[in-house]
């Protein structure tokens, strides 16, 4: 589905935007233009001002979460 179609679809609550990172705000922003709920991979925005700006727009905190991945090259 297009992002443009998503922001319109009543019957979609939210978006999780994992693009690469050039992508982040530009999605974000619509989504949240939109109305949406928004979830962003890290890294967040490329720049702080992007950042900042998503954070204005989202009009509620923004809290930042970081999954670690471990792999094991061993035998089991």
């Amino acid at each position: 589905m297009p992002a443009e179609s998503m922001v319109k679809d009543a019957g979609v609550d939210g978006a999780l935007v994992a693009t690469t990172p050039g992508t982040h705000f530009a999605l974000a922003e619509l989504a949240l233009e939109g109305g949406k709920y928004v979830i962003v991979e890290e890294l967040f925005t490329p720049t702080h001002q992007e950042a900042d700006e998503l954070v204005v727009l989202s009009k509620c905190l923004i809290a930042s979460a970081y999954i670690a991945t471990y792999i094991s090259f061993g035998t089991y």
